[in-house]
């Protein structure tokens, strides 16, 4: 666009009868004609390597030359062949490429493009039109008019959609198609029924072996959209914009040609490849529903993991008719509805429960059994759902027994589901049982998503419960299980996040709070969707403590538990973990009444959070009943090395506190001997360090662990004691009353008492916060979480 003092000359394509030198004369001709002007000049030259192949370095000698000796003129040139690239760089010339890939309107772009021509819409139907033309210039210019074109109260997306498909469709009719030549648009045509075009999928759809140069032409002309990263990519992949597509298709089903078999023809195309999902695109949009059916049931377990929207929505799809006779599908859509299928009957006995699973009926028990186990631990249900899984997995022993090969190919994917089941519910024993099931069973079938992801799974739960050598085997296990035709993909899958927990979690123990950092920092914090929200939480949790924020912590699991109100309040339906967390936070934090609180529900929780709670008795005064707690905990009920590492600190700091320093002694040295051979140096700063100082100087142990750890800068996470106060509901209410600022008269009318009554109450509040003024206890109530 011009502007004042600025000159633009644009030199449009040539023309096929012109004469390259006659063009070449054309495009420079306007300059000479400049009767010496030496205002800011652009050189706008269309298309200049379809003059003529043998002129075109001469042309570009004379571009050289042009900007040599005019410094005023910028030459801005437009080419079709990327081979064309290469001639600047080889004539020396400063030049910036601009790809046709950075010329496509972003978001924000689109948004400004509307506003100038007076149309507002709102973000999410921008979002929609801007999907839809994929940002190609021209196409979004013409989807500006078309929503110009509307009256205001007719701009919602079906109007702005239909109206869109009509605009393209004569666009494609009348310019881009008509331009082209019958063979160009043929080609169009017969490659619209591919959302994405490769070499090899012309190739197939067209028959034909010379297809790169048709494809790029038609990349050119606007039609397809290069969707690799690198211009220059050995495996290059394009893509019509949705809008385009449609039309194209549009003009084919007009013409009486069904896209349909070639669409089952890509689906199976893809199959090879081992791109299911994109395989199972095809067969939905060609309605071949058959092909769909047959793809879900034989490649579920790899849409599950990375593509779970597109298999809810396929399985929506199918005609419910088509679905007798596959009751997998039944379940699943009963998952992705949320209305749990009846189960059949399942007995109570172990033996029987193997006997089922050597009959016929045992694939519907699995498939319908686990898609309720799927519904329950989704409504938040998981106690139900760990018990449901038990059973199901005591009938697939009897499949295995009898060999049912049926069931066994799909076994891994359902034993991965019980042990993520049994992991949320808490039970990490019977997590760890099935998850290393999975992982053997999927080795055997050449599952690699299942066995990546029980390996990465049963590495985060060993890293929570403390072993270090189990989560450096499974972390070099996982390392190794990676597929080329399975990648990870995104950071939202499972294997990535409880890999990247477990990484967190060890680099804690060893104190290296850098790493640890980092890798929390690649992670971030848990999303509502994520399904390891808690351990990823505890992750978070466990480092706030270790640097000494106790306050972020709590905002990170605050943040967390809010966004997860299926959970709230039910007991056994949140992990173990997070209660246990939250107790350790609080008390870190001073609130030793809150702390005390949530240690009632502490008894039917696991080692964890008794733990937990044994330590808020201690720190809150009561180290008998703490020594009490920890003892009542069986430690052959599972590898709980780190609850049982602390719960001996415990011990030993209540004992030591209690005067009984022998046994203090005697169990500080088994604590020693358990750090120098776990590894986890970190649990060493949950009891102050000036007792971990006396009780090595005295205890003669020579534990490395624990002198490594006297060397080291770590924090204290809990203060050596920690107030708290048990107040009665007047008190409460007197509280209350007193934080709003009223008088002991005002208070007293209030709650339908005497002055007198406030006023001891009032002492008696005061002495349990140890506070000898209002202001004192107020602060004293803060401190202990007293007061919202």
């Amino acid at each position: 666009m011009e502007s004042a003092g600025h000159r633009v000359l644009h030199i449009p394509d040539p023309f096929a009868h012109t004469d390259p030198e006659s063009q070449w004369h054309k495009m420079f001709g306007a300059e000479s004609a400049d009767n010496g002007d030496t205002s800011p000049t652009t050189l706008v030259l269309d298309h200049v390597d379809t003059v003529s192949p043998s002129t075109f370095r001469r042309g570009g000698e004379r571009v050289r030359r042009l900007l040599a000796n005019c410094p005023h003129i910028d030459v801005v040139s437009t080419v079709r062949h990327r081979e064309s690239l290469h001639f600047a760089t080889e004539l020396g010339l400063d030049t910036e490429w601009i790809c046709a890939r950075e010329l496509l309107y972003t978001r924000d772009e689109a948004e400004i493009l509307f506003a100038s021509v007076g149309v507002e819409l709102p973000p999410i139907d921008l979002d929609h039109v801007h999907r839809q033309v994929a940002g190609i210039p021209d196409l979004m210019v013409v989807a500006a008019s078309v929503v110009k074109s509307l009256p205001e109260g007719s701009r919602h997306r079906e109007q702005i959609s239909r109206s869109l498909a009509r605009a393209m469709d004569s666009r494609m009719r009348t310019r881009m198609l008509a331009g082209d030549g019958s063979d160009a648009a043929d080609f169009a045509l017969t490659l619209s029924a591919a959302s994405i075009v490769t070499p090899p999928i012309a190739r197939l759809l067209t028959g034909a072996e010379e297809v790169q140069e048709k494809l790029s032409a038609l990349e050119a002309s606007g039609l397809l959209v290069r969707t690799t990263e690198s211009e220059r990519s050995a495996d290059p992949e394009w893509a019509f914009a949705p809008a385009v597509r449609d039309a194209l298709l549009a003009i084919r089903v007009a013409s009486g040609t069904r896209p349909a078999p070639a669409m089952v023809a890509l689906a199976r195309h893809c199959l090879s490849t081992r791109d299911y999902a994109a395989a199972v695109r095809y067969a939905v949009e060609a309605k071949a529903w058959p092909l769909a059916i047959e793809l879900l049931e034989q490649h579920w377990d790899q849409l599950v993991p990375d593509d779970l929207d597109l298999l809810r929505d396929t399985v929506a799809g199918i005609p419910t008719a088509l679905l007798d006779g596959h009751p997998a599908l039944q379940a699943a859509r009963a998952v992705f509805t949320q209305r749990p299928s009846t189960p059949p009957p399942l007995p109570d006995d172990p033996a029987e429960l193997r006997a089922l699973g050597a009959t016929s009926a045992a694939w519907n028990h699995l498939t319908v059994g686990t898609a309720n186990v799927l519904i329950l631990r989704t409504m938040g249900d998981r106690p139900r759902a760990a018990e449901l899984a038990r059973q199901l997995s005591c009938l697939a022993q009897g499949a295995l027994d009898g060999q049912r090969a049926d069931i066994l190919r799909q076994l891994p994917i359902l034993r991965l589901t019980w042990g993520v089941t049994h992991l949320l519910a808490g039970d990490f024993v019977a997590a760890l049982a099935e998850l290393r099931c999975a992982y053997t069973e999927a080795l055997r079938k050449d599952s690699h998503f299942a066995a990546r992801t029980a390996g990465a799974l049963t590495a985060m739960t060993w890293a929570v419960l403390g072993g270090r050598d189990q989560v450096a085997e499974w972390l070099e296990l996982d390392a190794t299980e990676q597929a080329p035709e399975q990648p990870v993909r995104g950071h939202g899958s499972v294997s990535h996040t409880a890999t990247q927990v477990a990484r967190a979690l060890t680099a804690l123990d060893r104190l290296d709070t850098t790493a640890a950092r980092r890798t929390l920092d690649e992670l971030g914090e848990a999303s509502g969707s994520d399904e390891l929200w808690e351990f990823v939480t505890y992750a978070h949790a466990r480092y706030a403590s270790i640097i000494g924020d106790a306050y972020a912590g709590m905002v990170v699991l605050q943040r967390a538990t809010s966004g997860q109100p299926q959970h709230a309040g039910r007991p056994g339906h949140t992990c173990s973990l997070l209660t246990a967390a939250e107790m350790d936070l609080r008390l870190a934090l001073g609130e030793g009444t809150r702390a005390l609180a949530l240690s009632d529900s502490a008894r039917t929780g696991g080692p964890m959070t008794l733990v937990s709670a044994a330590r808020a008795h201690l720190l809150t005064g009561s180290p008998a009943r703490a020594i009490a707690m920890c003892r009542s905990i069986s430690w052959k009920a599972g590898p709980f090395a780190r609850a049982h590492l602390e719960s001996m600190l415990i011990e030993t700091a209540a004992h030591r506190t209690l005067g009984e320093n022998r046994e203090a002694a005697r169990i500080w040295s088994r604590v020693c001997a358990a750090v120098d051979r776990t590894g986890m140096t970190a649990v060493l700063a949950t009891v102050p360090q000036d007792l971990v100082k006396m009780l090595h100087a005295e205890g003669r142990t020579n534990s490395p662990a624990v002198a490594a750890f006297l060397a080291s800068d770590v924090r204290e996470v809990f203060p050596p004691a920690v107030s708290s106060a048990a107040l009665t509901r007047r008190e409460r209410e007197l509280l209350v009353e007193i934080v709003r600022g009223l008088s002991s008269t005002e208070i007293a009318k209030k709650l339908f008492v005497s002055p007198d009554t406030v006023k001891s109450h009032r002492r008696s509040l005061y002495r349990k916060l140890g506070a000898h003024s209002q202001d004192e206890a107020i602060a004293a109530a803060r401190r202990q979480g007293l007061l919202s």
